[in-house]
């Protein structure tokens, strides 16, 4: 019974987009995967829950945020030190992609439309992560 609940716990994700759809999508996308998910259209609430919940994987679309993406990284990694960090947005930039990646995201993606992207994406985080 450890074990079980052990992988459950795992593998709970919280995702935070502000569009619905596109959340609703990411959803039921991990959760048909097995994933436990949460979601938050707003920072704000990602940040509620984060205080009330353990996450290990968060997956954020950086154009939904206001502060300087630096900032941002810093204030989620301090606030849940052990949770990976996926981060998109809509923009298929190198260069972007390691900035992050150096801000101490785990992955990026250029975009979460392609939910097989994602979701491979979000496994290896999680298997590089156990």
């Amino acid at each position: 019974m450890g074990r079980l609940r052990e992988e459950v716990v795992r593998r709970r994700i919280l995702l935070v987009e502000g569009d619905r759809h596109n959340i609703d999508r990411l959803r039921d996308a991990f959760t048909e995967q097995g994933y436990e998910c949460e979601v938050a259209l707003e920072l704000a609430i990602a940040r509620a829950i984060l205080a009330e919940r353990l996450m290990h994987l968060l997956v954020l679309n950086a154009d939904l945020c206001d502060v300087e993406h630096g900032e941002l990284i810093e204030g989620l990694k301090s606030q849940a030190p052990a949770m990976a960090l996926v981060i998109y947005n809509g923009t298929a930039d190198k260069s972007l992609q390691r900035k992050f990646r150096r801000m101490g995201a785990d992955s990026y993606l250029s975009k979460a439309s392609d939910l097989s992207a994602a979701i491979r994406s979000v496994q290896k985080v999680m298997t590089r992560r156990r």
